[in-house]
C-alpha cells in the first residue's frame, strides 16, 4: 500500500547495532545522520550509544515528509556509516 507521507507528520525510528568485529570500541565508527537536509544526529557512534557492541539501540526523529518522501543521509566521519532498520509511522497528537 502506498501512502502520501506529505499529508501528516511522521516519526522515523532508526535501528542500529554494532556487530562488526573491527568497530568494537568507542569512536571506531562515527557518522552524521541528516534527515530531509537537516542534521538530526551529528557524530553518531553506535558502540558508545548502545553501551557496547552487539547491542541494539534506536533513535527517533520527528518531521514532515517533503513532497511525499523522507530523505535520510548517513555521512561517514570514520569508517562506513551503517543502519540496521528504518521504521516510519504516522505521528499522533496526545
Amino acid at each position: 500500500m502506498k501512502r502520501n507521507l506529505s499529508l501528516f507528520p511522521v516519526v522515523r525510528r532508526l535501528h542500529f547495532s554494532e556487530n562488526f568485529s573491527g568497530t568494537q570500541g568507542k569512536g571506531l565508527r562515527v557518522f552524521h545522520i541528516v534527515i530531509n537536509g537537516v542534521m538530526a544526529s551529528p557524530n553518531m557512534d553506535i558502540f558508545d550509544k548502545a553501551g557496547g557492541g552487539f547491542r541494539a539501540m534506536s533513535e527517533e526523529f520527528a518531521a514532515t515528509a517533503v513532497g511525499g518522501f523522507i530523505k535520510i543521509d548517513l555521512i561517514g566521519v570514520k569508517q562506513q556509516p551503517k543502519i540496521n532498520a528504518i521504521a516510519v509511522q504516522q505521528a499522533f497528537a496526545l
